[in-house]
């Protein structure tokens, strides 16, 4: 079974000139966090259970927030998971 989960990433660059020199691609290392966070919030048993308990519409259980690459002058304030799908195969 596999998992199809979409999401946003709410981020802020905090530091334009680090942002630029310090990552390649600030936009692919911002997309890789997110899928790795995303990876540790929706197998967490709370969040499973979370999710499984209330609507899907109310959105409830899809925020998490997230504070790594400060150091790469990028703040990633926090994680909306806007659906998930369960998929057989």
């Amino acid at each position: 079974m596999s998992v199809r989960v979409d999401a946003v990433v709410y981020f802020r660059v905090v530091d334009p000139i680090k942002a630029t020199v310090n990552v390649q691609d600030y936009m692919f290392a911002i997309a890789q966090q997110a899928q790795t966070s995303l990876r540790s919030i929706i197998v967490s048993p709370r969040w499973i259970s979370c999710w499984l308990s209330v609507s899907r519409s109310t959105g409830s259980c899809g925020a998490s927030s997230m504070s790594r690459p400060r150091a790469l002058g990028i703040r990633v304030e926090r994680v909306e998971v806007k659906d998930v799908s369960l998929r057989k195969g």
